[in-house]
């Protein structure tokens, strides 16, 4: 049996633009997430969204701050999962979604680097997803002394020895 790719894109939300301290390179990343979505759609590849959800705060259920960035819209009849941990796995559906629609690897990018990416590659990998972690196509912000080119650039590293392989956006292929 083939591949079959599920693209997964992990709290793209409008609070990540909108902090004090907006996302590091947030229009580019969302530009690229956006060229991957038009990709995966003219191949008919699913695409799945997760959205960080909180009790109160920019993130609360139903918020403008908590809605997918209008970039990276969903279209009609794509999966929507809401989250309320780092890793997109725990306590949703998402793995049984992926195996209902016969999903066996993952392409992922999204948000935080730190936190959300790197929790969910590492629960995928676990879970014998195989996940291509898109490396241009995820993005935090500065923290804990460290800039957030040098976190993304250490987490790509970490992930990498974790059994995520890392791609550019421009060697990703639906086709």
């Amino acid at each position: 049996m083939g591949d079959r790719l599920g693209l997964l894109v992990v709290d793209v939300q409008n609070a990540m633009f909108e902090a004090e301290e907006p996302i590091y390179q947030g229009e580019e990343v969302t530009q690229r997430i956006a060229g991957l979505l038009e990709q995966a759609r003219t191949a008919d590849v699913p695409v799945i969204f997760i959205r960080h959800t909180e009790a109160e705060g920019p993130l609360a259920e139903g918020s403008p701050s908590w809605q997918i960035h209008d970039t990276v819209a969903p279209q009609p009849g794509e999966s929507i999962f809401q989250k309320e941990t780092p890793d997109s796995f725990e306590q949703t559906p998402l793995n049984t979604h992926l195996q209902e629609i016969g999903v066996n690897r993952l392409v992922i990018v999204g948000m935080q680097t730190d936190y959300c990416i790197n929790a969910t590659s590492r629960r995928a990998a676990e879970l014998g997803y195989r996940p291509i972690l898109v490396s241009d196509a995820h993005t935090t912000v500065d923290e804990g002394g460290e800039t957030a080119k040098e976190i993304i650039a250490r987490y790509n590293g970490e992930l990498a020895d974790f059994s995520v392989e890392l791609q550019p956006a421009s060697r990703i292929s639906f086709g």
